[in-house]
């Protein structure tokens, strides 16, 4: 219970920080749109490269804990 108090009171604490970063990156975007520049799809690419691999990292964690809980029910 305490590791997830934690987890919640440090999440809570560096999400002001993540959503200061989002504001920087979408003035950098619009910046670069408007100076012709295609950093922005850059910028889209990097977002989408990051979402694909925190959810896949989700994923085998969740297969792991879901192998991890139906080995010890099948010994119970």
């Amino acid at each position: 219970m305490k590791k997830v108090l934690f987890l919640l009171v440090l999440n809570l604490v560096s999400l002001k920080l993540a959503i200061s970063q989002c504001a920087m990156c979408k003035a950098s975007a619009e910046t670069s749109l408007e100076s012709g520049a295609s950093d922005a799809a850059g910028i889209n690419t990097g977002v989408l490269y990051v979402l694909a691999i925190t959810f896949g990292m989700l994923g085998f964690m969740g297969y792991l804990l879901y192998k991890g809980n139906k080995a010890t029910r099948s010994v119970d």
